[in-house]
């Protein structure tokens, strides 16, 4: 989860002039390679899915300048969608 923070935060300092949808498409395109080698590596439980979700929105948020707290989630996963 780490390299994706670091990877978003460096992305966002350096593109943060870029409109929401074209900052969007590089976090999608850059970081769902990076999830799937993850979730081909580790055996996922309940925290680590939180641990994802939470990041993910956290960047979404930054993205749409919202706020963000864990009751109010911009996106979240659903157990069929796992």
């Amino acid at each position: 989860m780490l390299n994706f923070i670091n990877y978003f935060n460096s992305l966002y300092a350096e593109n943060c002039s870029f409109d929401e949808p074209v900052l969007q498409h590089l976090v999608n395109a850059n970081s769902k390679p990076c999830f799937l080698y993850v979730a081909e590596v580790i055996e996922w439980n309940k925290s680590d899915l939180s641990s994802v979700v939470y990041s993910f929105n956290t960047a979404m948020c930054k993205i749409l300048t919202l706020t963000f707290s864990p009751s109010t989630q911009c996106i979240s996963l659903q157990d069929s969608e796992i």
